[in-house]
C-alpha cells in the first residue's frame, strides 16, 4: 500500500510504500500520512536539515489535525458546519522542530492563537502521534 509521507528533514512531501517504512524512519502515522526521518530526492537520501528554530508553516494535513483536535474545537466555539477555511481566518498558526536541550521532548511544537491577544494554546504530539495540550511551566 502506498502512502503520502514528509520528511522532517527537509519537509519534501512523496509516496511510499508503507511497508518499508520501518519504526526509526516512521516517526508518525495516521493511517493515510506518515512522517518520515528521511526521504528520497532524486534517488539520494536526502541530506537537507531543516530542523531549526525557525517556525513553518502548517501542511493541509496538519491545519485539518488541528481543526478536528476537541480542544480547539471547544475554545474557539466551532460547530458541527464550521469549515476549516472559515477557522484559519481566525487564527494564527505555527509550527516549529521544537528540540529541548534537556531531556525532554522533541517533536512537533504547536502555536495557535486566535485574533484577540488571548493566551496562545501550545500543542505536541504524544507517544502515539496524536496532538496534545502542552502545559507550560509556570
Amino acid at each position: 500500500m502506498k502512502v503520502n509521507a514528509q520528511c522532517n528533514n527537509c519537509g519534501h512531501v512523496y509516496e511510499v510504500e508503507l511497508s518499508i517504512l520501518t519504526g526509526k524512519n516512521l516517526s508518525h502515522f495516521n493511517g493515510d500520512f506518515a512522517k518520515t526521518n528521511y526521504c528520497y530526492k532524486n534517488g539520494k537520501k536526502c541530506n537537507e536539515n531543516k530542523n531549526s528554530n525557525e517556525p513553518k508553516n502548517l501542511t493541509e494535513e496538519e491545519w485539518r489535525e488541528v481543526f478536528n483536535y476537541a480542544e480547539i474545537r471547544m475554545d474557539w466555539g466551532l460547530e458541527d458546519d464550521s469549515t476549516l477555511e472559515e477557522f484559519k481566518r481566525m487564527v494564527y498558526a505555527v509550527k516549529f522542530d521544537y528540540v529541548n536541550e534537556s531531556p525532554g521532548y522533541v517533536g512537533d511544537f504547536y502555536i495557535i492563537m486566535g485574533s484577540a491577544m488571548m493566551m496562545p494554546l501550545f500543542l505536541t504530539r504524544n507517544k502515539e502521534g496524536l496532538l496534545e495540550t502542552e502545559k507550560l511551566m509556570e
